[in-house]
């Protein structure tokens, strides 16, 4: 499904391109200057809108980290969300896999009840051979670092395999109510993989898709690996 510029600006969006969207209604996206989410911010998560602080990359590159030198960089010669002037992060290197900037997440707890988050965002290949991912990983507890020891669950979600923009469907993120501690967390990591591995992040999101009487009815199965990858194996 290709979803043109004027089908996003009746949404509310301000972009520089078209983008192709994989399934779905593209979902509203929110701004980045949202209040910072911190471990147990709310009894109930209502409101909290896009999770990920500067998601769309409008005011540089931090509080995602540097990374490897050479590896990501901030930049306004492409951008997809976002006011005019905002940017993306380019991910490239000369291996067969560059790994970009991260950023870790504390999540909020939903009332001691099982959660469901959903993760996606936007990329753009410079070489279509190449692949843009989310690399994800939950912590149950990530002590006040936020992303030590092992993660608990991972997975990737491949944002992009072609030279235009695109927006794949959210990844659910499930963590049950047992699972819950004051330093639960998602880091998230930008990877750029292929030959010639280079391309564009933007827009990244993760929102709190219901509450839990609403998604889980008792039955709460956490899944452990399951995302939307465009065609890449």
């Amino acid at each position: 499904m290709n979803v043109t510029i004027g089908t996003l600006a009746s949404l509310g969006l301000v972009l520089s391109t078209a983008v192709a969207f994989a399934g779905g209604p593209l979902d509203e996206r929110h701004s980045p200057s949202s209040p910072a989410v911190t471990p147990h911010a709310s009894p109930f998560a209502r409101g909290l809108g896009n999770l990920v602080p500067n998601g769309n990359l409008d005011f540089g590159r931090e509080p995602w980290s540097a990374g490897t030198t050479g590896v990501s960089s901030w930049t306004t010669a492409e951008n997809l969300f976002g006011e005019p002037g905002s940017g993306s992060l380019y991910v490239g290197g000369s291996g067969f896999e560059a790994i970009g900037s991260a950023q870790c997440i504390f999540l909020p707890q939903i009332a001691d009840e099982p959660a469901r988050f959903l993760l996606t965002g936007a990329g753009r290949n410079a070489v279509a051979t190449n692949a843009l991912s989310l690399r994800w990983e939950l912590r149950f507890d990530g002590s006040s670092a936020c992303n030590a020891g092992p993660p608990d669950r991972s997975a990737t979600l491949v944002v992009a395999t072609s030279t235009a923009w695109t927006l794949p469907q959210p990844v659910t993120v499930d963590i049950g109510a047992d699972e819950w501690t004051s330093y639960s967390s998602i880091n998230i990591t930008l990877v750029a993989s292929g030959r010639a591995p280079g391309g564009w992040f933007d827009g990244i999101t993760m929102d709190v898709e219901a509450f839990p009487d609403v998604i889980f009815a008792g039955d709460f199965e956490p899944e452990s690996t399951r995302s939307l990858p465009l065609g890449v194996p």
